[in-house]
């Protein structure tokens, strides 16, 4: 029997706690947003959407392949409680799932609209340890993580958006901790506040409940907290135009790594 962690009674099947959901494809994205899941959307056929408590789910096709999307809200604990019930909603094992998030840069070399690909993780929460244990060390799904970089660069890098791929952080705590001393962070090439969590749930579903989940993230550098040395007078698209790539990636990301699989 399925290990059911969310509010649901495996015995009386009905629409989830938070996301209102009762069922979910096995190629996910996820984004903290919900208007950029809205945006998503645009690019799927027979789209249907779903509104619970602020957060919007959308079940729909790119390219002939069935997605769901939806809004995690913001943090770890959001995380927490939003994916279980898409992971538990899936009734098939082999499950992608990709966030596509905002990102602060922590490198001068990077600028706002660049690509950052997470290989591993810099735990600055605590969520992760909750559910893996002390020391646990999240990364991405290397397979999915090499596809997702070389989706990312093939539409970025004709537009004149850089792709980088290497550590990044997952942290608590935005306004207070964030952008106080960076030191800690000498490694990681940007910071935002899911994917960690992300890497730990299917972690934990595929140890404890037979799952074959892969993850990964791709992220958008939206702001920079250490000064650029990029030439501001280089031209880059639009925000609305690195929105667009970014979420298309994603979806591209999906298609061309279940053609893998």
């Amino acid at each position: 029997m399925r290990i059911v962690n969310t509010f649901n009674d495996p015995n009386s099947p009905g629409p989830s706690y938070h996301l209102g959901i009762d069922g979910a494809y096995p190629n996910v994205i996820t984004g903290g947003d919900p208007d950029r899941i809205e945006k998503l959307a645009g690019l799927l056929d027979d789209a249907v959407y779903i509104h619970k408590r602020g957060n919007l789910t959308v079940h729909g096709f790119y390219e002939g392949l069935p997605v769901t999307a939806f809004s995690t809200g913001m943090g770890p604990s959001s995380v927490c409680i939003t994916l279980p019930e898409v992971i538990e909603a899936c009734d098939d094992d082999d499950m992608l799932l990709l966030r596509i998030g905002t990102s602060g840069g922590l490198k001068t070399h990077l600028a706002v609209g660049d690509n950052v690909v997470t290989s591993d993780v810099f735990h600055d929460e605590g969520v992760s340890a909750k559910i893996m244990g002390e020391g646990y060390q999240g990364s991405a799904s290397e397979d999915f993580r090499k596809v997702i970089e070389k989706v990312a660069r093939r539409n970025n890098i004709t537009n004149g958006l850089d792709v980088f791929v290497g550590k990044t952080v997952t942290t608590d705590v935005l306004y207070f901790d964030a952008i106080g001393d960076l030191s800690r962070y000498e490694n990681s090439l940007a910071i935002s506040m899911e994917f960690g969590v992300i890497a730990a749930l299917r972690d934990w579903y595929n140890q404890n409940d037979g799952r074959r989940i892969m993850a990964g993230n791709l992220l958008r550098v939206s702001n920079m907290l250490v000064r650029s040395d990029v030439d501001s007078k280089v031209s880059r698209p639009s925000p609305d135009e690195i929105e667009y790539l970014h979420i298309k990636s994603g979806l591209d990301a999906l298609v061309a790594m279940r053609r893998k699989r």
